[in-house]
């Protein structure tokens, strides 16, 4: 609980509201230690900071423990959308990604969007946010 009470004291230093920052956690490190996460994150999610699972897909994470946990978003490991094209697994496993996050009120975003193609399935998917290294003309 350290780490929530440090987090939340540099908040108050500077300024900055919690509803701006946003913590990520690797499913690999979330899944390894969910039982003393839980109680930081619960505690960081009550004072407004988000938090997010990154590399989401990647790692072995229960199910049964993602409804349950104080998450804001889920993001779609890199190694998915590099992947991605019409008809192929990767398409199915964001898809599957993406109505996952939305069944259980979660932001999802998609991580290494490096071409207008992938971008545009994406968007077709649903997902709402991106981290890319292209920039959408609109």
């Amino acid at each position: 609980m350290a780490f929530a009470e440090q987090v939340t004291r540099v908040l108050m230093q500077s300024g900055i509201p919690p509803h701006h920052l946003t913590l990520e956690i690797t499913e690999n490190i979330l899944m390894d230690r969910l039982e003393s996460a839980r109680e930081t994150m619960s505690y960081l999610r009550n004072q407004g900071v988000a938090i997010s699972v990154d590399d989401f897909g990647t790692g072995y994470s229960s199910l049964s423990y993602l409804s349950s946990l104080p998450i804001s978003s889920l993001k779609i490991d890199a190694s998915f959308v590099q992947k991605l094209e019409a008809n192929t697994s990767d398409t199915e496993v964001v898809r599957a990604i993406v109505m996952l996050g939305h069944s259980l009120k979660k932001t999802v975003i998609a991580e290494g969007i490096e071409t207008p193609a992938q971008l545009k399935l994406l968007r077709d998917l649903g997902c709402e946010l991106g981290q890319a290294s292209i920039w959408p003309s609109r």
